[in-house]
């Protein structure tokens, strides 16, 4: 899945804050954060989609088009996603994030949530999509081949052939889940990324 234009920016720009915890695009206010009923402070946030997503709950600014949280310097953010009775997916992200379809009304509701989590080489990222094949149900084997041939580009030491896939979970409740795994380029570090998309 490709993050929406309006999410994309604000990704860059986020991953270039240097102050505190960031939420939306904006400078955070601390009487914004506390107006919503999301439940998030400096170090966790929790997102409840069982029963839809609204702006407010999201945080989501008037006349923006998302919402996001991520820390300067590596620090991340102890995040929770529910999505049923029983279905969580909760991480230390370095990156959450809530978007809208700001293309067609940025005035309307989210459409999805992203939480990025960056992992120390290819053996934490099989762990880590191991686990999602558990919670979310992505394919196991599709995680073995991804890892096996990034395995093999971090032993050939390779700095043009990276492996990225992106593994389809089992809708929950109507609740698409996607997971993606991007072995970066320039070392054995790889991007874990769920995105899970509400019922349109």
């Amino acid at each position: 899945m490709t993050p929406r234009p309006a999410l994309a920016a604000a990704l860059a720009a986020l991953l270039t804050l240097t102050g505190g915890c960031s939420v939306s695009t904006s400078s955070p206010r601390d009487d914004d954060r506390a107006s919503t009923p999301a439940s998030r402070d400096d170090e966790r946030v929790l997102l409840d989609l069982s029963d839809g997503l609204t702006r407010e709950e999201a945080g989501i600014a008037p006349g923006e088009a998302t919402a996001s949280w991520s820390h300067p310097g590596g620090r991340t953010v102890d995040a929770t996603v529910v999505l049923g009775p029983g279905v969580a997916v909760r991480r230390d992200a370095t990156l959450v994030a809530v978007s809208g379809d700001s293309v067609v009304d940025p005035e309307a509701e989210p459409t999805s949530v992203e939480l990025i989590r960056r992992v120390d080489g290819v053996d934490e990222a099989r762990d880590e999509l191991e686990r999602a094949v558990d919670e979310v149900g992505i394919p196991a084997d599709e995680v073995a081949d991804w890892a096996d041939q990034a395995s093999a580009a971090v032993a050939a030491d390779d700095p043009v052939s990276y492996q990225t896939r992106v593994f389809r979970g089992t809708d929950v409740d109507g609740i698409g889940v996607e997971v993606e795994a991007a072995l970066a380029v320039d070392g054995p570090r790889v991007s874990v990324r769920y995105v899970f998309t509400l019922p349109g």
